[in-house]
């Protein structure tokens, strides 16, 4: 009886366009029973957790070095592994934040998407056709004469942010870039009606708001992870040129608050229901045909081993990764949330281990169908006090 009622658990994630595949759910329903007949405590699953993350850290070809898990059903969270009084350095997810921040300032009448970057900031002359909402969706092709890293100082690098262009405008062309959310703080301090800084716009329009204590630019007393201890600034190498804040990247943060995130995207309070549609609605592909969205958010694609948007979750999961190997994964149609918070890059060190990616989807596949085991615990004991 426990084992249809489990199944029929799976049959309903099904129905909302999750993939599972048959060893995968052989996989599901052992762990769910084994937790059900009490044989494995919660706990003790958590446990099974942090021994196969340990095991992850081992292989060296993997160049792990630490990962906190966060998974989240409706108001269960389990934090796994977690670094008390740490933050994690979350590099592109800060796009989200940025996202959100425009949507914000959008809403108050600040920002409009429509509004042509040269209108904003004339010094951008290469971007007169170009909208903020051809930003925020990374429409078509802009390019500079030069790589943002490669600059010597922050005024260096505003000067080559002003030689970009509109190479192309056909959607097609669209490829994930940082160059616009590197451009989006100085078009959105130049609207400001206080004169404040993008920092300081962010924590009154988004962090404040979302209630979040510990994300932040340029964390302070704290130990910090995924930055390749470059003291307090991030590991992206514009972003410090920048002095450590950016649209595309800097941003610090850990599980808890990625739990509050998550929350408001699962109620509706993070964007809207006409936002999120647009949002599924507009894609386009990367290099491994993954659909992307706006802000760079990998969205839906199927049946897909190397999509950061989980199959196995529902067709409306959001995902976002960052260079640093951080991911936030967010399901609100069954409301599941799964983070993973890495530290993969060796002091001073600018990249991770060529290997990386390989082992990465591998372990979050597994975390993956580890956080379905959860999901389908929870529901099955829903079921059972309903009888």
């Amino acid at each position: 009886m426990i084992e249809t009622a489990i199944t029929q658990v799976i049959d309903r994630l099904e129905q909302t366009g999750s993939i599972i595949e048959p060893q995968d759910r052989e996989y599901i329903v052992k762990k769910v029973m084994q937790l059900a007949d009490h044989t494995l405590t919660l706990e003790g699953f958590q446990q099974e957790i942090v021994t196969f993350l340990e095991c992850c850290k081992h292989n060296q070809d993997f160049g792990l070095r630490e990962c906190s898990v966060g998974i989240k059903i409706g108001s269960l969270e389990l934090k796994i592994n977690e670094q008390i009084d740490s933050l994690f350095d979350i590099a592109s997810i800060t796009k989200l934040f940025t996202l959100k921040l425009c949507y914000e300032l959008e809403k108050q009448g600040i920002l409009h998407y429509d509004a042509y970057v040269t209108d904003i900031c004339p010094a951008f002359t290469g971007l007169k056709n170009y909208t903020v909402l051809d930003i925020l969706q990374m429409r078509g092709k802009i390019w500079g004469a030069k790589k943002l890293s490669e600059s010597q100082d922050k005024d260096e690098l505003y000067q080559v942010l002003t030689t970009i262009e509109v190479v192309s405008l056909d959607a097609q062309d669209s490829n994930y870039t940082d160059l616009g959310f590197t451009i989006l703080p100085f078009l959105i301090e130049a609207l400001s009606p206080h004169h404040q800084s993008f920092a300081q716009l962010m924590n009154t329009y988004v962090i404040k708001p979302l209630g979040l204590t510990h994300t932040t630019y340029l964390p302070k007393h704290k130990r910090l992870l995924g930055n390749g201890n470059f003291d307090q600034l991030p590991h992206d190498k514009k972003t410090r040129i920048l002095g450590g804040v950016n649209g595309a990247a800097g941003l610090f943060t850990d599980l808890t608050d990625l739990f509050r995130v998550a929350d408001h995207v699962f109620t509706g309070t993070f964007f809207d229901v006409p936002f999120m549609k647009a949002l599924y609605q507009y894609h386009f592909l990367d290099g491994i045909d993954r659909r992307r969205s706006y802000a760079g958010l990998y969205t839906y694609s199927g049946k897909h081993y190397h999509n950061f948007c989980p199959m196995e979750f529902s067709n409306k999961t959001i995902a976002h990764q960052g260079f640093t190997g951080s991911l936030f994964v967010v399901d609100p149609v069954n409301r599941i949330n799964l983070t993973l918070l890495i530290d993969a890059i060796p002091p001073g060190s600018m990249q991770k281990s060529e290997h990386y990616l390989h082992y990465f989807h591998k372990m979050k596949r597994r975390l993956v169908l580890d956080s379905l085991v959860v999901y389908c615990y929870c529901e099955l004991k829903k079921e059972l006090l309903k009888r």
